[in-house]
């Protein structure tokens, strides 16, 4: 189980360069993460992505297992991220980014 806390900041860090959580589902360099578990990948409404593989446009959906997986090895599931440059090598902070996104609010 990860540390949420240790997880806002690891996000802060890490992530928030090119990732935004806002309310009005607004994007930066890459989709908006808020409310990003359950929802189809390489799905954000509004985001245009560059490059999708087959193995995701065949339906995965963001689980904390494959999210930890894409923080682990982003290229994996997107050959050409930018995100590649930006692996969380530690199965501790993986396990921390992503109990903070899951512990985020819902929108209204």
């Amino acid at each position: 189980m990860g540390d949420a806390e240790r997880g806002k900041r690891l996000f802060v860090e890490r992530c928030s360069t090119c990732h935004t959580l806002s309310d009005d589902k607004r994007h930066g360099l890459g989709p908006n993460l808020r409310e990003v578990f359950g929802r189809v990948a390489c799905s954000a409404s509004g985001y245009r992505y560059t490059q999708i593989p087959s193995r995701i446009r065949q339906g995965t959906f963001w689980t904390e297992d494959v999210l930890e997986k894409l923080l682990q090895r982003p290229e994996t599931f997107m050959e050409h991220s930018w995100a590649k440059k930006h692996r969380v090598p530690t199965h501790q902070d993986r396990e921390d980014i992503v109990a903070f996104l899951k512990d985020l609010p819902t929108q209204k």
